[in-house]
Formats: structure tokens, C-alpha cells, sequence
């Protein structure tokens, strides 16, 4: 217990979890039932109870059972949580530790980097690491052997490559989309969570297509095929064809292409400085995306969208966080900011190369539109604009005929005795961890009010209780919505049925196909505006459109290209369905007139999509 852990700055031997300061109540469904505090390093038994991994190994070396249950168990029956979860808990707000206490609130996965780097009142180091080996590094590296004997060629751009991956663990830490029964017809990996297997490699990125898995050619197969076939254990190492697209740099990263501008915005008490920022998240910086008319900050005429913010008042701000960066400028009525910006701006030109892959080719064409992977969301700083106006819930007719075949609309009524817990759990919501979803079943305990049932299963779309709708509703909304129903003796529940579902005690995580396939009425589309130079690129590529052979099929974005004003904006992301282009609706309209509406936008692109989280591999 010598020195303070570098990662939650507290004191703790090394096989006990972190200790943090939570600086807002937690909700009991993210607490593990043995220390009573917040999920650390979270793993789930069979049974479906999930627990902090020391916490859980301590309990095991004692007793080999399940702590709430008292069901039988061992190490062998425990698996990672869902990365979702992970991302979770890892927002959740927490205060520098005692003894060191800065005054300063963080989320919790950034706290390590906080102590490391910002925190100004942290002097000496900590020590080197207090994280205990993951269960999953624990049971699959002892049977390693010493030398697997793997490869590491790099991944090239325009062609085929090959690459070998130790499996240390049973999940990737990856999201993909696509396949071919979907309007990308290939696999492309959408995410790369930071403290995944993948992510560990380094080779792997946002946009790659996966071609080839373990030797299986994946060109012709489902997106499910292609996510079984991830998930197999079927050696001890994974391996991977990858094609990633050979594009020009949208910019050159010399830095004689590049200028600092040194500004300066002055404004009253009462006024905003009326600049919207973004983090990218391809690349660290923090980015000017709008410069609102009429405001101090446009009364300069020295700020540009997709200016990188380098100095505030002659604090380094080139590793900070978007929230840092809005508090020092939400804290002086003077300003004065250096920013770097491109010296010139050309247009460039991203073509498929013809070394891809045949049975793509005829779905591509030169990428003019734009996405990136939500890890920060853009924020409007309220004293920077005009705060965003919040969410309504939307409002659906329960008694609608969804005009989906794959889905069936079904009332319930459940009885149960007052006081009377349902027995479910449900998941989705809008601002969810897995983007504006609707409401779904997570989970049933089978002996429950709503398992006993058996006319509701886990991937099930709650609509309404008791004539309350659930659309368009946060979780916490929905969950206060279901718990209002707890003295009622009866329950009428709306629901449609899931595309998907699944068996077991584990909670139900739904696939990206899943969301694919709900009808319109159930997706909740958000805006996104882009600010390009005339005759620059938007930096993203479509695929989909109206096709004689395949019949309609929604534009979709396929990749985004680096330092593009697409990936500076950090809304887009691969797998995202295109629904309009400055107000131009691209339902059910011919690929190549897609290609020509969105070449035809101006310095201001305003988009309209629909943006849902990949499978989880």
C-alpha cells in the first residue's frame, strides 16, 4: 500500500478496487452488491449479477457462490461486462481525492489522466499501476504458450492486408455495421473503444472493412454471420483481412501549411462570446465549429469554423478537455485565444482505388459527405451561445398500425400485488449511452410479474404504461414513468416486438441490425452542420440509394476521412443512415443524385441522420 494508485489517487492494496469520490448520488442499478459502491472493472456471472472483479475474486477464494443468488459458480462462469455499461460508470462524476483535492469534478475515465497531466495541485508522481490483471487476461493467459508466433505487418491503404491479433480476451473492444444483406454490403468497424483488445494492437481504425476472418472470405456474409464469426474462440489468435481506403490527407499535416492567429474578444457581462466548439475524435485539439453573427466573437472577423484552439489567455489548451476549455472561456469577459488554422485550402479529391474489393466497387463514389464516431459530443457552452432548446418527448398514437412486417403490436395488462416489483429492466432512451433510442426490454426475470406473462420478451419496444407514452423519453424518465406504477394492483403495457431477442439470464444488447429494422416512427433523427471552403470536400463517403436490382435502400456513410470538416465536427460516424441534405430529402432517391445534391450544398451543409451504436464484438 506503499504511494497513492495513478489511477484513482487514493491509497489501496492492489487486489482491492479503486476508491473514487462520487461528487453525485449513483444509481443503484451501477452499484456491485458486495462493497456497495459504484461497478469497478465489472464482470457478470451466468446468472446475470454483475460485480466489481476484486470484489468478486475475494468472495470466490471464500465461497464458490453467487453472492445474491447463492447459486453455484466459479472464475470459469464470469465474463467482461458489456462495454456500454463500461461507459457508464465511466462518466460518472467524481471529485479530486483527499490529499490532493484540487476542487476540481471530473468523470471518472478521466480522472487517471487528470492526476497524470492537469491536475495543479498533484506534485509528485503516482505510483506505477494498482489495476489488477483482468479475469479475462487471468483464465486465457495461462494457457498460453510462451511464443504464439504471431505477425505484426502494418495495415496498408488500397489493398488487402493481413493481420494477426493475440486473442487475450474473449471480447475485441470494437462496434461494427454493415454486410451484405445491408446498404454498406461489407463489415466495417464503426468504433475502437480505448481499453479494448483492439485498441491495445493499435492497428485496427475507425472505417476499416473487414474482408477475411479467420480465414473465411466475409464479401457475401450477413452482418450476423460476420459478429459470429468475431466472437468465435476459435484459437488463441484472431486473424483479419482489412481493406482501408487509400485517400489523399484532406490536409497536409506539414506545418508550414499551417498559421497561428492570435485573437482577441472583449464582451460585456451579460453578452456571450458567440463561438460553438467541438472535440474531434480522430485527433486531440479542440475546434471553433460556428461563429454565431453579430457577436463579440464575429465582430473580430478573425475566427473561422474549424479553427484548432491552441491558447486561452496563455493557458495550453492543446490536451484539454471540451469542458476545461468552455469554463476558461465562460470565465473572462476578455479573451484572447490563438488558434491554428490551414494557410490554404484546396480541393481534394477521395476516390475508391481500384485494388478494393470487386464486389464493392459499384457502390462508391468520390466521398463527399461526412462522418465521425460520437466520443465527445459538440457542445453549445451557454455563455458562448444561446443555449440548444431540450428534447420534447414525441408523442405516438398508441393504437398506430406499424406498417413494419417484421414488427407486431401488442397491449398487456399485467396483474400483480401493490408494492409489487415488475421485474424487468429495460434499456435505450434519448442521450443514451448507445445514442436516442427508444425504450427497450433489457431484461425479465423469469418468475416475475411480467415473465410470468410470457407475452413479453427481452428486445421488446416499450411504447406506453398505462396510456403514458415512453417515446421519446430519457432512461431516467422512463424508469420514474415504470415506477409510478409500483401501488397499482394492475399495468397495461404497449409494446412492439423486437426484431431480435435473446435467451439466458444476461441482459439483451441489441445488434446494429436491430435498430436498421424499426419502422421510421421509432428513430429519432438529429441535425448536423458542416462548414466547408468553396470547393472542399465534406470528407465522408455514401453508399446505398435507389437500385433497380436491390430495390430502395437508405443512403448510408460509409467512412469519414481524417482532419476532415466531417471528423473535426465528431457527430458522424460509419453506419449512419443520411435522411436529408439542407432540407432535401434523400428517401428513396438514385445513389448518383445523392452524390450530385450533396455536392451542390454550399460553405453551410445542414444534414438530417439517424445514428444508432454498433455490435459490440
Amino acid at each position: 500500500m506503499e504511494g497513492q494508485c495513478r489511477v484513482c489517487g487514493q491509497t489501496h492494496a492492489n487486489v482491492e478496487p479503486h476508491l473514487y469520490d462520487y461528487a453525485q448520488e449513483v444509481d443503484e442499478d451501477l452499484m456491485c452488491q458486495i462493497c456497495l459502491q459504484p461497478f469497478v472493472s465489472p464482470i457478470d456471472l451466468l446468472c446475470g449479477h454483475t460485480f466489481c472483479q476484486p470484489c468478486l475474486l475475494k468472495h470466490l477464494q471464500v465461497q464458490k457462490l453467487c453472492p445474491i443468488d447463492r447459486q453455484p459458480t466459479d472464475l470459469k462462469h464470469t465474463s467482461p461486462s458489456s462495454l456500454v455499461l463500461k461507459k457508464l460508470i465511466d462518466k460518472l462524476l467524481v471529485k479530486c481525492p483527499p490529499g490532493v483535492d484540487c476542487g476540481q469534478t471530473v468523470q471518472r475515465g478521466d480522472l487517471e489522466d487528470h492526476l497524470k497531466f492537469r491536475c495543479p495541485v498533484l506534485k509528485s508522481p503516482l505510483r506505477a499501476s494498482s489495476s489488477p490483471p483482468s479475469v479475462a487476461s487471468l483464465s486465457l493467459s495461462q494457457n498460453l504458450p510462451p511464443k504464439i508466433g504471431i505477425t505484426r505487418l502494418p495495415v496498408l491503404e488500397g489493398e488487402v492486408s493481413h493481420i494477426e491479433i493475440p486473442r487475450l480476451s474473449p471480447t475485441l473492444g470494437i462496434t461494427v455495421v454493415g454486410g451484405s444483406d445491408t446498404a454498406l454490403r461489407c463489415i466495417v468497424v464503426q468504433e475502437v473503444f480505448p481499453d479494448g483488445l483492439v485498441a491495445q494492437d493499435g492497428r485496427l481504425k475507425p472505417g476499416d472493412q473487414l474482408v477475411e476472418i479467420n480465414g473465411v472470405d466475409m464479401s457475401s456474409a450477413s452482418h450476423h454471420q460476420a459478429c459470429q464469426a468475431l466472437r468465435k474462440l476459435k484459437s488463441q489468435v484472431l486473424r483479419l483481412g482489412v481493406y482501408r481506403e487509400r485517400i489523399a490527407p484532406y490536409n497536409g499535416q506539414n506545418d508550414a501549411q499551417y498559421e497561428t492567429v492570435s485573437v482577441t474578444i472583449e464582451r460585456e457581462s451579460h453578452q456571450a462570446l458567440g463561438i460553438r466548439l467541438s472535440g474531434s475524435w480522430m485527433e486531440s485539439g479542440i475546434y471553433v465549429t460556428e461563429v454565431v453573427p453579430d457577436s463579440p466573437a464575429a465582430h473580430t472577423a478573425l475566427l473561422c469554423p474549424y479553427d484548432r484552439i491552441l491558447y486561452v489567455n496563455d493557458e495550453d489548451v492543446t490536451n484539454c478537455q471540451l469542458q476545461q476549455v468552455s469554463s476558461l472561456l465562460q470565465s473572462n469577459e476578455k479573451v484572447t485565444l490563438v488558434v491554428s488554422r490551414k494557410r490554404s485550402t484546396l480541393p481534394v479529391s477521395h476516390s475508391r482505388t481500384k485494388s478494393a474489393p470487386t464486389s464493392h466497387d459499384s457502390h462508391f463514389s468520390p466521398p463527399l459527405s461526412s462522418s465521425a464516431t460520437l466520443s465527445q459530443k459538440s457542445v453549445s457552452c451557454d455563455s458562448l451561445t444561446p443555449p440548444m432548446p431540450p428534447h420534447h418527448a414525441a408523442t405516438i398514437n398508441l393504437n398506430r398500425d406499424f406498417t413494419s412486417q417484421e414488427l407486431q403490436h401488442k397491449f398487456i395488462t399485467i396483474v400483480k400485488e401493490p408494492n409489487e416489483s415488475l421485474g424487468m429492466r429495460i434499456g435505450g432512451g434519448l442521450g443514451s449511452n448507445e445514442g436516442d433510442i427508444p425504450i427497450y426490454i433489457a431484461n425479465i426475470h423469469p418468475q416475475g410479474c411480467v415473465g410470468k406473462t410470457q407475452q413479453i420478451w427481452k428486445g421488446d419496444i416499450l411504447i406506453g404504461v398505462n396510456g403514458n407514452s415512453l417515446v421519446g423519453l430519457t432512461h431516467g424518465q422512463a424508469v420514474a414513468t415504470l415506477k409510478a406504477t409500483v401501488e397499482t394492483a394492475k399495468v397495461e403495457m404497449t409494446v412492439v416486438e423486437g426484431p431480435e431477442t435473446s435467451l439466458g439470464a444476461f441482459n439483451f444488447i441489441p445488434s446494429w441490425l436491430y435498430w436498421q429494422k424499426l419502422p421510421r416512427c421509432l428513430q429519432f433523427p438529429k441535425t448536423v452542420v458542416l462548414f466547408r471552403t468553396p470547393g472542399a470536400s465534406l470528407g465522408f463517403s455514401i453508399v446505398g440509394g435507389e437500385d433497380p436490382t436491390r430495390g430502395a435502400q437508405h443512403i448510408h456513410i460509409l467512412f469519414v476521412v481524417q482532419d476532415s470538416p466531417a471528423a473535426k465536427d465528431g457527430k458522424l460516424k460509419c453506419g449512419d443512415r443520411l435522411l436529408s441534405v439542407d432540407g432535401q430529402s434523400l428517401e428513396k432517391v438514385e445513389h448518383s443524385k445523392a452524390v450530385s445534391m450533396l455536392k451542390q450544398t454550399g460553405t453551410k451543409v445542414v444534414l438530417e441522420i439517424v445514428s444508432w451504436l454498433g455490435t459490440e464484438i
